[in-house]
């Protein structure tokens, strides 16, 4: 086994940065002796993250939309990751929006969508901190780590 070329951007493979990515964001989300709030405001919390992480959400799909619109070639690419956003808002308990115009104006390119789904990702860490419900926390974590997974694939397979 030799080393990475050193012009290779790193030598960790995308497998262990998203185990990595996976850990901290379940140990960002893991309350550590906090007070518990009454249940109440713990279920108002919950659904108010739930609703905001699946707006954005669907934010992504309209600018997968867009993109697919501006890329035809690249369809089958960006589908994929298209869907998967659709899957993350429908675990959250959200519906497709309503309405059939896009809040994109314009149809991102790719280093567009990298730094979309890489801040979706540092967005998800933060909602998961905010989240009392363990599952909610790990859904956030999941969530986070598959946004950060489709910024290297969207690097990786730049041409």
């Amino acid at each position: 086994m030799g080393n990475p070329a050193p012009d290779s951007p790193s030598s960790i493979s995308r497998r262990a940065a998203l185990a990595i990515i996976v850990g901290a964001g379940v140990a960002a989300c893991t309350p550590a002796g906090e007070p518990s709030p009454d249940a109440s405001s713990t279920s108002d919390t919950d659904a108010l993250t739930r609703s905001d992480v699946a707006a954005q959400e669907w934010m992504l799909v309209a600018m997968y939309d867009a993109a697919i619109a501006a890329q035809p070639s690249k369809v089958d690419e960006l589908t994929s990751l298209r869907d998967q956003h659709i899957e993350h808002a429908q675990a959250l308990g959200s519906a497709a929006p309503g309405g059939s115009a896009s809040p994109v104006s314009a149809a991102p390119d790719r280093a567009q969508l990298v730094a979309a789904e890489l801040q979706a990702s540092r967005d998800r860490v933060t909602a998961c901190s905010r989240a009392a419900q363990p599952d909610l926390a790990r859904l956030l974590a999941l969530i986070g780590a598959s946004e950060a997974g489709h910024a290297a694939f969207l690097k990786d397979g730049a041409p």
